[in-house]
């Protein structure tokens, strides 16, 4: 079972200053930078690989043509569901950093790709919940920037 979470940190707030967020605030505000950062270069590289956009412009013979196309488009549903894990594992980890009592909810796969985590040691969930609608308002925003694609379908 998960715990609270967070992996590492330490002190209360930004490191060290006492009136800043908790850890656990804190660690869901980095996860969503780098969420709503990573996730759309992901998708715009997976797009020009599967739409054979990154070969524009090499030569290949008509044979290697066919079998990169076929490649690519047996990579499709693979390209998309791992798309779909990654955002599943971005939500689940906020929602356990917020709510600890969400990982009692989760399958026992999802638990094993989280892996076993501490409580964060600088704070109660009384303390979070003064962040909370601040942190939430970030969330909200940054899936917004994340998910600015088209994502696929589930």
């Amino acid at each position: 079972m998960l715990k609270g979470s967070g992996r590492g940190g330490g002190g209360g707030g930004r490191r060290g200053d006492a009136s800043g967020p908790p850890n656990r605030i804190l660690f869901v505000e980095e996860m969503t930078e780098l969420f709503s950062t990573t996730l759309p270069d992901l998708w715009r590289l997976g797009q020009a690989y599967l739409n054979r956009n990154l070969f524009q412009g090499v030569a290949l013979l008509a044979e290697s043509q066919e079998r990169l196309a076929l490649k690519c488009e047996n990579n499709k549903a693979k390209f998309e569901s791992k798309l779909i894990e990654m955002i599943e594992i971005y939500t689940n980890m906020v929602n356990c950093a917020l709510f600890p009592d969400a990982a009692d909810s989760l399958p026992e796969n999802m638990v094993q790709i989280l892996g076993e985590w501490s409580a964060f040691d600088d704070d109660t969930l009384e303390a979070s919940g003064v962040w909370l609608p601040q942190t939430v308002r970030r969330v909200r925003y940054g899936d917004v920037a994340a998910l600015g694609f088209e994502p696929p379908e589930v």
